[in-house]
């Protein structure tokens, strides 16, 4: 891509690349994954690789405490064909850096001219507009100073009618009616599934289309698009009627509602006490797992009620019945937020739910400045994991810099700070309720330049410029009137920054890496961007008829190296004519346009090139019909199964329904389905419904253009077991998991979570007996074998387990921050270690609530970097014991940097170790998740520094190693002081020993005499090893033979030059002849070893080569990859490391 520059202006080299969403990146890799495709996604595209000249000047952004936003009108002109739309309602949501918020920063409706006037500082925002009779839009643009009108066109919307009646056919007036557009997803190509997502995260935000019955029960939903909806009717008194997939046509809808059994809520805390003015959402779960898009769809549906409780705690919905489940969530100040689940048998009954309290943590925010900071985005979120999935919160500090959040479960928590103009900091392991925290923010780095159109060079304002800096927040401006942005607070001395650029009818594009320095203004010049492109064609079958309502893509070539093709626009949809118009294609010299129908084959037009700002007109997509496969689900009976799902999966073999396949179908009310699409091949198809064992057919051969009508599934009803889980004194327990293990026909397992009744029911089974296992966090395990099936009363009353708390201290009784505890269970003379926790706790607080009861225990307590105790429990079911204090010895911590003796400059990768014996203190905890250093070896950052933690003695002998410097010994004192330690330039020695018939020699002892200490280590299963941190000179290279006998070791010179590593071969003499059978055997053997175990002279193999593909730690000085020595090999004895290679 060329663009024009300016000679004094530098400019960047960027790549086009397809608008993401960040919020669904992870669900879109698991989805390309879970179908095996490998394809690189154009939305998570890189950049052409290239290098950013920059310029640099002191920029240090000013340390002040407020920053004043600066507010601007923003015009929105709202328009259809025949001029501006009276009335019409406009709604800016702001994105903050991590996506749009969910509540306004401004409303505005439409004058006579169709102009709102909305008062925004400036950002990006999403603009949503409605009309009555008009189809609503959403358009994402960014807010600068002296803004530009946004104009936003309207299209007439279709109508979707109905009627809604009660089960005699009376009219029901004032029902509710609401309707939310599906994505446009069809198939199971990744790239539709890519675009579906992105396209449901859209429209999970967006407002639905919403009316009320009239007198004679009729309604009329205006303004929706030519797609499919999720329709939701409800009514005080009546069941919710729910209804996916539905289209608009010219027939009414028909709606009959089934008389509510309420379900009755009453929010409780833990001692009992009714909680009023809680908060209660009920969403109604349709069991559709089978399809990840259904489900997803469902996750953003419309609530079925929504209130609050009385003064009693109590809540009644009159609006259920008619959904086999419901997810409830419950909200209160000062308590934990609660997700559960009603089964469709809980109506008619009290459920009685318990909000556990809420754990706060509080502080302050300063700027650089040390004053309080207004405005800054506090986010806390679970670092372990929480109950019920704890959500990140966020909040912004008020006037005294001041945040707060009372709502939070009793784990270690995550706190990051944001903020335009300063960096991001963030604080790991904080508990909650531990006192206020200080938050202090540093001044990070500045970016900035200009975003210009590709082919003039002319700036472009209101283009959006973002980036995730290493902190993970992703910041974003937006240029002025001269396309300049300057982006401030990017994490310090950041080597990894990507700038993102974006402006309406342009290309997104992304940089090359570019390197931040805190402190400095880095200046990346001109960012050019590329004008998209169009495309309008027409669709067209087999016989040359017009298709109409197909899904089509323009899709190009991935990034370079990826596979698979990448969208290069958004989707839409062929109109009855079969016309469509993709607009913002992203142009390429490779283009094709792809098609999709339900009833047609997946099609690709041949490629062509869209050049920026080209209009290509004139395509033509033919489709080819698929095979169609059709039928009819039943009972043993003979009765039609009514909402079992149908799929085709490729290939002879069934196996169980999950996302890759490749259609699927529900059947309707006469047990009917009708799979189209297929394309020519072998399939097996699969049913499955609620409560029957699946049915299959297999090896159903299916042609594209022709129908099998033939099918009829019979599905076997399975037995089932049902009962409650509750505690001992009555309360039931939600969200227990309940295991069945099956053995009725192989080994099957099923398992299920507990409503919010505590109620379960598992199907289908076989006939014979099964085994029940019940377990939930905070109580005991209780289990049941050979449990007859159909049997409705398998309930368990599960006691709570006994509890262990106390706080880990040194030996000055401060805490021990984080630390682990190891629990072995004693059986006699023997013990079994169990799982080990790990605690991050700033006052030292553990709590362990889950060793099964009835057994004596070892508790192991220990820390990274300290000692270790124990002590000898006994684990009594609801009972609490308080151990006190556990006093640990805290080691101690010398803190180096590290400095090249000639440069002065700063060595990285440096290793640090000791070989002294007794060193560093006993302790089987260095390798916690929680431990943020070994203790028994630590590296060198780029600065040169770190600290070795967990050391016994003061001052302690360091052994400082590196591959291009003399290794050295030197004797620190520990504590806060940080001593420089220099090294002098040194080399190394990389060797192979073989045989005298060129066969590699594994496992033979290798000596390095000439320094001040002599080098051990043993030679890999290639034959080779590596001494390093030589100092300059000569130096002797002693083989030690195998097998003793009368020769004597090999002894081979080498010359060390500072630096530079020394190649030396070691080729071994040929035996005498007495011992040269014996040789023979042993290099045919070693040969065997090397290669006839799918190992190759390249190391490849099994894990016995493991050494030598992860490096050659193990044959430096006689040291493994962890800094211990190796007492079989290099001549050490310390278990700990520090004295082999002696």
């Amino acid at each position: 891509m060329t663009s024009p520059r300016n000679p004094k202006t530098p400019t960047t080299s960027i790549r086009s690349r397809a608008a993401g969403n960040a919020i669904l990146v992870a669900l879109i890799v698991i989805v390309i994954l879970a179908v095996g495709a490998g394809l690189g996604l154009y939305f998570l595209q890189g950049p052409r690789p290239a290098k950013s000249p920059s310029g640099r000047s002191d920029a240090t952004p000013s340390a002040s405490s407020t920053i004043v936003e600066t507010f601007v009108t923003q015009s929105v002109v709202v328009t259809h064909d025949s001029g501006g739309i009276f009335g019409a309602r406009v709604v800016a949501y702001r994105d903050a850096g991590n996506g749009f918020d969910t509540t306004p920063t401004a409303v505005a409706q439409c004058d006579d001219r169709g102009v709102a006037a909305l008062s925004l500082p400036t950002g990006v925002y999403r603009f949503e507009t409605r009309a009555e009779g008009y189809g609503a839009s959403a358009v994402e643009r960014a807010v600068s100073p002296d803004p530009e009108p946004i104009t936003v066109v309207l299209t007439p919307g279709r109508a979707m009618t109905g009627y809604v009646t009660d089960a005699n056919g009376l009219p029901i007036a004032d029902a509710t009616i609401v309707a939310k557009r599906e994505p446009s997803i069809s198939g199971n190509h990744p790239i539709l599934w890519a675009h579906g997502l992105l396209e449901l995260e859209e429209l999970r935000t967006a407002p639905p289309h919403e009316c009320t019955s009239t007198t004679d029960g009729y309604f009329e939903l205006s303004g929706l698009k030519d797609a499919p909806h999720w329709v939701q009717v409800t009514h005080d008194g009546y069941s919710e009627w729910i209804q996916s997939g539905v289209t608009i046509d010219r027939s009414p809808v028909a709606v009959q509602l089934a008389p509510s059994v309420p379900l009755e809520l009453r929010i409780v805390d833990a001692a009992g006490a009714p909680i009023g003015d809680a908060h209660i959402e009920i969403r109604a779960r349709m069991r559709t797992g089978v399809d990840l898009m259904r489900t997803l769809i469902e996750l953003g549906s419309p609530t079925v009620f929504a209130g609050s409780t009385d003064a009693q705690g109590k809540l009644s919905c009159p609006r259920c019945g008619g959904s086999p489940q419901y997810s409830i969530r419950v909200t209160a100040p000062r308590f934990q937020p609660l997700d559960a689940v009603a089964d469709r048998d809980s109506r008619g009954l009290e459920l009685e739910l318990t909000l556990q309290e809420g754990h706060e943590i509080q502080g302050v925010v300063l700027g650089p400045d040390d004053q309080p900071l207004p405005g800054a985005r506090v986010r806390v979120h679970a670092s372990t994991t929480a109950p019920n999935e704890a959500q990140p919160e966020i909040a912004e500090t008020d006037e005294r810099g001041a945040f707060h959040f009372d709502t939070l479960p009793l784990v270690t928590h995550t706190v990051a700070v944001m903020h335009p103009e300063f960096a991001t900091t963030r604080q790991s392991n904080v508990l909650p309720d531990a006192g206020s925290l200080t938050l202090r923010l540093s001044p990070g780095a500045v970016i900035a330049g200009r975003v210009v159109d590709s082919r003039n060079g002319e700036p472009l304002r209101a283009a959006t410029v973002s980036t995730s800096d290493p902190s993970g927040i992703r910041r974003q401006v937006v240029t002025d009137g001269a396309g300049r942005f300057r982006m401030a607070g990017i994490t310090a001395n950041s080597d990894l920054a990507m700038l993102t650029a974006h402006a309406p009818g342009y290309a997104q594009s992304t940089t090359d890496p570019l390197t931040a320095r805190v402190g400095e203004e880095t200046n990346v010049g001109d960012l050019t961007l590329e004008r998209c492109g169009s495309i309008t064609g027409t669709v067209w079958d087999a016989n040359g008829s017009a298709v109409a309502g197909a899904l089509i893509l323009a899709v190009g070539p991935g990034r370079e190296g990826a596979a698979g093709e990448a969208p290069h626009s958004r989707a839409t949809r062929s109109s009855a004519d079969g016309r469509f118009v993709i607009d913002e294609v992203y142009p390429d010299s490779e283009i094709r346009l792809l098609g999709v129908h339900s009833d047609f084959l997946l099609s690709r037009s041949l490629p062509f090139a869209v050049q920026p700002g080209e209009a290509v007109v004139d395509r033509e997509l033919v489709l080819s019909r698929g095979g169609q496969v059709s039928g009819l689900v039943r009972d043993r009976d003979g009765n039609p199964i009514v909402g079992a799902t149908v799929a085709v999966q490729p290939g002879g073999v069934a196996t169980a329904l999950d996302i890759t396949t490749l259609s699927s179908a529900v059947t309707d009310s006469t047990g009917r389905f009708l799979l189209a699409g297929l394309a020519t091949g072998a399939y097996s198809l699969i049913a499955e419904a609620e409560g029957y064992f699946a049915g299959t057919i297999e090896g159903l051969d299916v042609v594209a253009g022709t129908a099998i009508d033939w099918i009829e599934l019979t599905l076997q009803r399975g037995h089932w077991i049902s009962g409650r889980v509750t505690g001992v004194d009555g309360t039931p327990i939600a969200g227990a998991e309940v295991r069945v293990t099956d053995t009725s026909d192989g080994f099957r397992r099923l398992s299920q979570r507990t409503d919010a009744n505590g109620g379960y029911r598992l199907e289908p089974l076989g006939e014979y007996p099964v085994d029940v296992r019940v377990t939930a966090k905070g109580y005991a395990e209780a289990e049941r074998t050979e449990q007859r099936v159909d049997t409705g009363d398998v309930d368990f009353a599960l006691n709570r387990p006994g509890v262990f708390r106390g706080r880990v201290v040194d030996l000055e009784g401060d805490p021990i921050t984080s630390f682990g505890v190891k629990p072995y269970r004693i059986f006699g003379e023997k013990e079994i270690l169990l799982k080990t926790r790990s605690f991050q706790s700033r006052t030292g607080f553990f709590e362990i609530d889950d060793l099964p009861g009835g057994y004596t225990y070892r508790l192991l307590f220990g820390a990274p970097g300290c000692g270790s105790t124990d002590e000898i429990v006994d684990v009594v079911d609801d009972t609490v014991t308080q151990l006190g204090e556990i006093r640990i010895e805290r080691g101690k911590i010398a803190k180096v940097r590290v400095i090249d003796e000639l440069t002065g400059e700063p060595i990285s990768q440096v290793k640090v170790s000791s070989l002294r014996v007794g060193a560093f203190l006993d302790s089987e905890f260095d390798e916690l998740p929680a431990s943020s250093r070994n203790t028994r070896r630590s590296v060198t950052d780029r600065e040169g520094r770190c600290e070795v933690g967990g050391i016994a003695i003061d001052p302690v002998p360091l052994l400082f190693t590196h591959l291009k410097y003399s290794e050295q010994v030197v004797e620190l004192g520990t504590g806060d002081t940080e001593t420089d330690v220099f090294l002098s330039p040194g080399g190394w020695i990389s060797g192979t020993v073989r045989s005298a018939y060129n066969a590699p020699m594994a496992g033979l002892e290798v000596r390095c005499t000439g320094s001040s200490r002599d080098r051990v280590t043993n030679t890999s299963s290639r034959g080779t090893f590596t001494f390093e941190g030589l100092e300059p000179g000569n130096y002797a290279v002693i083989v030690r033979l195998a097998g003793g006998g009368k020769r004597e070791n090999a002894r081979f010179g080498a010359s060390v030059v500072s630096g530079e590593e020394t190649v030396l071969v070691c080729r071994l003499p040929a035996p005498d002849k007495g011992e040269r059978g014996e040789e023979a055997k042993d290099d045919k053997a070693r040969r065997k070893g090397d290669r006839g175990d799918g190992r190759d002279d390249r190391g490849r193999g099994d894990g016995r080569d493991r050494d030598d593909r992860n490096g050659r730690d193990r044959d430096r000085d006689g040291r493994d990859r962890d800094g211990r020595g190796n007492g079989s090999r290099g001549g050490g004895s310390d278990p700990r490391g520090g004295s082999g290679g002696h």
